[in-house]
């Protein structure tokens, strides 16, 4: 077979298996009761190999974002459309797609298993931002029934664009192939015949028959062509049924030097430099935050003694450790917390969510709220402006 053994379409399947279960394991991947991968939706904090990395942190996530951009600038700069055949999510939903040569039978246990994976996919999406009691319970929305009903709808979107979108996304919409017609990398490995073998072509019509973007590759691929490899195993398998007869169809070679030009090296330095400047941010400890937000469930409410009660619920992120909270008025009027305050304990997740009254006297306007280390050191404070009727968070 084509390759060395293995079969362009047994290597890419491979590949593409590996890679759906590293992506259905991710939420499910704890350490220490840490979450390795995902959102918390309380904290708006992303994990990261089990690093918390904090919505807030604006700079640290434009440099992932810079980094995975102009990694994906080299890719598209050495290995051009290598992506779109091998490692696209939407090749991988092409590719589960039933055959319209199936059977009436098979094709409604295709659609039926198609449906089903697009489920699961949909639902372990979802993973990666609440848990699974949250998703299914009545935590995280406010009817039970409502992640379910998102669920199937994500789920039939998948199975939708399985079904009818397939190439016609990757001809029509991709921005990564109109990148790679500005770029110029689109020919980069581009499949066609073997030295002096067009001559022994049978003219079978294969290899255009199971392309799956309707190209010729003994004309020439074209930029559209994904390099997945389907007309090299078709010209394969016709061959090799005939003694001493090997397929007629290869990818190109890369030329000598292709990895190594300053376009690549720039974009691969670029890309290396970004994400080491990242990975030091992430791992240099927790960020910590303090975000505030009115208790949806319980208005404010004038007390017997003439004060205030405003109740708030507060998401901290913060190293592991003991701290408290602190209030105090811009109008040096004094300001009571009930119900959290006296010692805030954060454990080995970093995250705690916390629900407390603040017992205001009249003519306050705006509250500052600290979080505090037994030291006395402020890491994070939130602001209520009660005038305007607003919170801020630094």
């Amino acid at each position: 077979m084509s390759g060395g053994g293995y079969s362009y379409a047994f290597r890419r399947r491979f590949l593409q298996g590996a890679l759906t279960l590293a992506f259905l394991a991710g939420p499910w991947l704890k350490v220490a009761n840490v979450r390795l991968f995902g959102v918390d939706g309380t904290s708006t904090t992303l994990r990261l190999f089990g690093f918390p990395l904090a919505a807030a942190d604006f700079f640290t996530l434009l440099l992932l974002t810079l980094a995975l951009l102009f990694f994906l600038l080299w890719i598209a700069s050495t290995m051009g459309r290598f992506w779109c055949g091998w490692l696209c999510p939407q090749s991988v939903l092409a590719e589960m797609k039933p055959g319209v040569k199936d059977g009436r039978a098979k094709k409604i246990g295709l659609n039926l298993a198609s449906f089903c994976l697009s489920l699961l996919l949909a639902g372990t999406f979802a993973l990666y931002f609440v848990e699974p009691a949250e998703l299914l319970g009545g935590e995280f929305f406010p009817h039970p029934g409502t992640g379910v009903l998102l669920l199937t709808a994500t789920a039939l979107l998948l199975y939708l664009d399985m079904l009818l979108v397939g190439r016609g996304f990757c001809r029509l919409v991709c921005p990564y192939g109109k990148l790679l017609t500005v770029l110029g990398e689109a020919g980069a490995y581009p499949p066609g015949f073997k030295a002096d073998k067009e001559k022994e072509c049978v003219e079978c019509g294969k290899c255009r028959a199971v392309c799956p973007m309707a190209l010729d590759p003994r004309h020439g691929a074209g930029p559209d062509c994904l390099r997945c490899g389907r007309c090299l195993d078709s010209c394969e398998k016709v061959f090799t049924s005939r003694p001493g007869k090997t397929g007629l169809l290869s990818f190109a070679p890369a030329p000598a030097g292709w990895f190594f030009r300053p376009q690549a090296l720039l974009l691969i330095g670029v890309s290396l430099l970004l994400a080491l400047s990242f990975a030091f941010r992430l791992t240099r400890g927790e960020h910590p935050s303090l975000r505030l937000r009115a208790a949806p469930e319980a208005e404010s409410r004038r007390t017997g003694d003439g004060r205030t009660a405003l109740f708030l619920d507060a998401a901290v992120t913060a190293p592991p450790g003991a701290y408290e909270l602190k209030a105090k008025t811009f109008q040096g009027k004094p300001v009571e917390i009930r119900g959290a305050g006296g010692e805030v304990i954060i454990g080995p997740e970093g995250r705690r969510r916390l629900s407390f009254a603040l017992l205001l006297e009249p003519g306050t306007t705006t509250v500052e709220i600290g979080l505090l280390t037994q030291e006395g050191r402020t890491l994070a404070t939130g602001r209520i402006d009660l005038g305007q009727s607003l919170m801020e968070n630094r």
